[in-house]
């Protein structure tokens, strides 16, 4: 009785296995016409079975079915399940249990099937506007191709513009090791490490970048940002003096050079600096008021001198200091007019101009920038 039980179990088991079997080239022939739903089902029936689970062709087949179902454009939702695994199936088929009838070829199609499929869903979430969702297709494709520079510019451009820099910075970084270098990689790498507090890592890419690329007048800007903030205005303008030698009939490039001096503390280099600007551009606002504000800074200096010493000196000699912030005011005025032209709504020019007014004995002029002041507050 016992032999009759198994042998019937037996035949059961066989069954079911042959059944199964079936339903494994039921999914490849609901495949090849299309019909993925029928498929997954099918090819899930089948995979139930661990002895039919783990052959090479259901797992072949599986991996078709699901990155089919995530190529298929009809399919809206999300598919990073499906991706996985089909991505999860393919990876169990190795040269140990790999079929007679699996070639290498077979296994090669299914990944390129995978990464057709996470990569044509990340362009079109990004068409879409879905930046996270478009950020991990990237990611999921850049698995199966790791020589591919797009997909690391592409992950690292979205990682940037969701503000995870951490990732961003990787993605960059990635490149630079893959050789692919363009001004911009170095421009938005070296502000993410500055971002992050990482102020080595910022100049180290800086400096780089500024090697592979000495004409970037980018580059130089944000190396010279860098150097600005980071209380380095001997290396900008050493940078800044090196620029100007392959662009110097550029006003920009002069106005950072005398923003950098005025760090430094070389007014009279930073005047000529901001001279030269304006001598090239005539409309710079921002080199008339820097001027100005030069002028007016001495002029607060001189009235400070004065005004400690007045205790201590005779009228006549309190006149020449009184004569000497005077003539700096009457340049900072001129400054600061030709400025007012370009743009009469800067509240940090009209304050010093109205206080220039004040001190220079014009009343009425004073009065006038005070409403003017009052109705931009």
């Amino acid at each position: 009785m016992k032999k009759i039980l198994f042998l019937f179990l037996m035949i059961v088991s066989i069954a079911d296995v042959q059944a199964q079997r079936s339903q494994v080239r039921n999914a490849y022939g609901y495949l090849s016409t299309g019909n993925l739903d029928a498929a997954k089902k099918a090819i899930d029936n089948a995979s139930k079975e661990e002895q039919v689970a783990n052959r090479p062709r259901t797992l072949l087949y599986k991996s078709f079915i699901y990155s089919g179902i995530a190529l298929d454009t009809n399919h809206k939702a999300a598919v990073f399940g499906e991706l996985q695994v089909a991505l999860d199936a393919i990876k169990q088929i190795t040269g140990k249990n790999k079929g007679s009838s699996i070639g290498q070829d077979d296994v090669d199609d299914a990944f390129n099937r995978i990464f057709t499929a996470s990569y044509n869903r990340g362009m079109r979430a990004y068409n879409e506007n879905n930046l996270r969702d478009a950020l991990r297709y990237f990611e999921f494709a850049s698995q199966l191709n790791k020589e591919d520079t797009s997909l690391y510019l592409n992950q690292a451009v979205l990682a940037q513009k969701l503000f995870e820099k951490e990732k961003a910075i990787q993605a960059y970084e990635q490149l630079l090791k893959m050789n692919y270098k363009t001004p911009e990689i170095y421009r938005n790498l070296g502000k993410l490490y500055e971002e992050t507090g990482k102020a080595a890592d910022a100049f180290r890419v800086f400096q780089e970048g500024r090697e592979e690329y000495p004409e970037n007048e980018g580059l130089a800007f944000d190396e010279l940002g860098f150097y600005l903030k980071n209380g380095n205005p001997a290396d900008a303008i050493e940078m800044l003096e090196s620029v100007i030698k392959f662009d110097p009939t550029n006003p920009t490039i002069w106005f950072s050079l005398g923003v950098a001096q005025l760090k430094a503390g070389t007014i009279g280099e930073a005047e000529d600096a901001f001279k030269k600007a304006v001598e090239l551009k005539p409309d710079y606002y921002d080199a008339f008021y820097n001027l100005g504000l030069i002028y007016y800074n001495s002029a607060s200096k001189l009235i400070k001198k004065a005004n400690d010493q007045s205790r201590f000196i005779s009228e006549e000699e309190y006149s020449v200091y009184r004569n000497d912030y005077l003539q700096e005011l009457n340049v900072a005025e001129k400054f600061f007019e030709k400025a007012y032209a370009l743009n009469p709504k800067d509240v940090n020019l009209l304050m010093p101009l109205r206080e220039v007014y004040v001190r220079t004995g014009q009343p009425n002029r004073a009065e006038r920038l005070r409403a003017e002041i009052y109705l931009l507050d």
